[in-house]
């Protein structure tokens, strides 16, 4: 299940999304996607809304649920919902990571 949230939402429950991820960005304008298997949160998607376009921020998978393909399914979804949104781009920023 996947759920759409605005930054009010995380900052509402911060402390419950800062035990699944200690490192959860708290950026204003921004959009979480979160993605839960039997009524526990496995990870999420934070971007920075555009008119045009979203910019990825970052992509989070608990570690005991990675190599399961849930941040190939949290991707796709992600993406799903910029062309329901009409976003001509999605862009990520971050040159720090060797590998993304």
């Amino acid at each position: 299940m996947y759920k759409i949230l605005d930054v009010r939402e995380i900052r509402k429950d911060e402390e419950k999304y800062r035990k699944l991820d200690g490192d959860i960005p708290i950026i204003d304008d921004s959009l979480y996607i979160v993605l839960s298997e039997n009524n526990e949160d496995i990870g999420y998607i934070v971007a920075r809304v555009f008119p045009k376009k979203y910019i990825l921020e970052k992509i989070f998978i608990k570690k005991s649920e990675r190599y399961k393909s849930c941040g190939m399914k949290l991707l796709i979804f992600f993406i799903e919902h910029g062309i329901k949104k009409k976003k001509e781009n999605i862009e990520y920023e971050n040159n720090d990571i060797e590998n993304f």
